[in-house]
This record gives structure tokens, C-alpha cells and sequence, in this order.
């Protein structure tokens, strides 16, 4: 959209029914999207916004941003589903080491084991909320 602030990369690279990609590819892939910022005039570049699946999440990072030197990533984009805030505040600080602002771009209470209900989810967001702000 006109005006936007921040283009953000590739959608849980590290689930096969997401973007689906080694950090190598979306490393060769990179300076098309900061090509497309530089056009649409969009200031900031989210990484790629991991979570746990195949591939641990630090572990795809470290591979991207070790196969893409120089490139142009002004925060992090993270994914978290987790259903206790301790949880979410120790899925966010493994992130810290890379010396960039935490953009969590979609989180909840919800896990494929873990069946919660409206209450249980409002509940969890009067403590996450907080937390995050």
C-alpha cells in the first residue's frame, strides 16, 4: 500500500507449507526484495518471520544472515504460539543476539496439542499484552 512503513520478508521460510525455503535461497533471494523497497520506497526490511518447525528458527538465521553479508535487515520478524507468557518472553530473547527490534508479526495461545477456548485465550492476551508493551 501507498505509505507503507516496512516490507516484510518471507512468510515461516522454515515450515514446508509456508514459503517452504533453505536460508541459502531466501539469501540469494534478499536483493530482489530490497530492490522492490528501494522502488516502492519503503524504508524498512523485516527478515524472513521464523518459528519452531523442521528447521530451529535461530538456526535458519544464523544460515541467512550467514549467506546474506551486507544485506539490509532493519528488524526481526518472529512468529510465536505459545500459551504462557514465559514462554513467549524466552522465545523473544533468543532473538536478542542479533542486535535488531523484534517485530512479532503474529502470535496467539494455540499449539496442535493444546485445545483452548475463548476465555482461556483472553486470558492469555491480559498477560501477553502487557508484556509486549
Amino acid at each position: 500500500p501507498p505509505d507503507s512503513q516496512a516490507l516484510l520478508g518471507f512468510n515461516e521460510p522454515n515450515f514446508p507449507d509456508q514459503a517452504n525455503m533453505l536460508p541459502q535461497a531466501a539469501a540469494d533471494l534478499w536483493p530482489e526484495l530490497e530492490k522492490e523497497a528501494v522502488e516502492k520506497n519503503i524504508p524498512s526490511l523485516v527478515s524472513p518471520a521464523v518459528n519452531f518447525a523442521t528447521y530451529h528458527p535461530i538456526a535458519w538465521l544464523d544460515e541467512f544472515f550467514g549467506n546474506c553479508t551486507g544485506c539490509k535487515v532493519d528488524a526481526i520478524g518472529v512468529h510465536s504460539y505459545t500459551c504462557q507468557v514465559e514462554y513467549l518472553h524466552n522465545h523473544l530473547s533468543m532473538y536478542y543476539k542479533y542486535g535488531l527490534p523484534l517485530w512479532l508479526t503474529e502470535f496467539a495461545c494455540a499449539d496442535d496439542t493444546t485445545k483452548i477456548d475463548a476465555a482461556g485465550q483472553a486470558e492469555y492476551m491480559k498477560e501477553a499484552i502487557p508484556y509486549l508493551e
